[in-house]
């Protein structure tokens, strides 16, 4: 009996939550991250590379921005306790790859500029995974329904992020990579 009131309280929580529009914006959230992260770790050495960067400095430069990306990932669930918490790590998720990735469009190859666009990059980046989280656990009154956004956000974000790389390659050939890190800024602008 009690197996069948879970399926139906979990049957209950998905058909809900498919027809909430905060769940879509948390799912569209979480699938603009993701497909930004996972496609500017692969294609920033590339990007870096294109603007005069030699291989060696330009994977540096991709290490940066990955290893910032940890401390606002720890930082972000206290931040979000705060007054006006979730919407200031909202802020710099989204300002961080876009300032980033505006230093890196027509920022000059100097490296300590483009480590310091890494570095706003990878801050944007960690804050942006780290508020998903706390988006699932903030916006659903029960662990079922933590778990359900959790599952729906997931399973279509990291969808987007297995295409993203892929087809920031195809971009690439067709608008050069400068068109690719303005569409980037696009996809961070909609993230905000």
């Amino acid at each position: 009996m009690q197996s069948h009131q879970t399926a139906n309280a979990t049957q209950s929580a998905k058909v809900s939550l498919t027809k909430e529009r905060l769940a879509w914006l948390i799912a569209l959230f979480f699938g603009l991250q993701s497909v930004l992260y996972y496609s500017l770790l692969t294609w920033l050495p590339s990007i870096w590379q294109h603007a005069g960067f030699d291989a060696v400095t330009a994977g540096t430069l991709a290490t940066i921005f990955q290893l910032f990306g940890l401390p606002l990932n720890m930082l972000t669930p206290t931040l979000a306790e705060r007054k006006h918490g979730l919407t200031t790590v909202v802020l710099i998720a989204a300002g961080g790859f876009i300032i980033g990735l505006v230093g890196v469009l027509i920022g000059p190859s100097v490296f300590w500029i483009q480590a310091l666009m890494a570095i706003i990059m990878g801050a944007g980046s960690g804050a942006a995974f780290s508020i998903c989280i706390v988006f699932f656990q903030k916006k659903t009154q029960t662990a079922l329904g933590t778990a359900s956004l959790s599952g729906m956000a997931q399973s279509g974000g990291y969808i987007l992020a297995a295409i993203g790389p892929v087809s920031f390659s195809w971009l690439a050939q067709v608008i050069a990579w400068p068109g690719v890190v303005t569409v980037c800024l696009g996809l961070s602008l909609l993230m905000g």
